[in-house]
């Protein structure tokens, strides 16, 4: 007897169109994740330059962050009530949910960062100056992050989600030598207490970009160990991970 395509089993063809759903959200979220670090990157660029049209360009662009967060978070709500998952399925699918909202939050510090350099592109704050390679030093370990934790996502590799919890500590140290940098300088000129104060905004939407990022790295390794650590500091993550490759009874 001739098999057509309605003869199919149906729970073949239902676990087919589930992994393609399951496949359409990664790289939904993936495509936001990439234009938002393009924010983040056109954003530090327009502060170092003094550049208007890049800063605008970031502005313009906020809403399309927006727009593809409402629609991954559309999709998850789709396949959740379709299909209603358990197990890996779910927690992968929560996690891009919960993803799509940092990135959505990376995107809204890129937009603070923008709104700053516009100011400086109009002469209403001072250049940045020789106070731009603390700048440039911050945003790139911020970028560099966030790139490393959307790959660990679409990967689903713990090694490297776990490395990215860790590096956030390097960025919060970066944080915390610019506000020293800044700190020297407040004693300066008129214009450049002007421009530190505006700058002080700069890096710490950058250590907040950081900090999304880690909480992304976190959701990897909640989807593929199923436990929350959210709250457990990079290193006793790191312990854990190892005793339980030694031990795989361990809890």
């Amino acid at each position: 007897m001739e098999t057509r395509p309605d003869d199919r089993q149906p729970g073949a063809h239902i676990v087919r169109t589930y992994d393609q759903e399951l496949d359409h959200l990664s790289v939904v979220l993936l495509e936001m994740g990439g234009l938002v670090i393009s924010q983040v990157d056109t954003a530090v660029a327009a502060v170092i330059d003094g550049e208007e049209i890049l800063a605008q360009r970031v502005l313009e662009r906020e809403q399309e962050v927006n727009a593809q967060d409402g629609r991954l978070e559309g999709l998850v709500v789709k396949l959740l009530a379709r299909r209603q998952p358990m197990g890996n399925d779910l927690r992968a699918a929560l996690s891009y949910l919960k993803s799509g909202t940092d990135l959505e939050r990376c995107g809204d510090e890129a937009d603070k960062i923008a709104r700053i350099a516009r100011r400086i592109a109009r002469g209403d704050i001072p250049p940045v100056g020789r106070l731009e390679n603390v700048v440039r030093d911050m945003g790139d370990l911020a970028s560099r992050l966030l790139t490393d934790t959307l790959n660990a996502l679409h990967d689903g590799n713990m090694e490297r989600a776990l490395t990215v919890a860790e590096g956030d500590a390097s960025l919060d140290d970066q944080y915390r030598e610019a506000l020293r940098i800044f700190h020297e300088h407040l004693d300066d000129d008129e214009e450049t207490r002007q421009v530190v104060t505006e700058l002080v905004l700069v890096v710490k939407a950058l250590e907040r970009v950081g900090d999304h990022a880690t909480n992304i790295a976190r959701y990897v390794i909640f989807a593929v160990l199923g436990k929350d650590v959210r709250h457990i500091s990079g290193r006793a993550l790191r312990e854990e991970l190892h005793e339980r490759a030694r031990d795989p009874g361990y809890r």
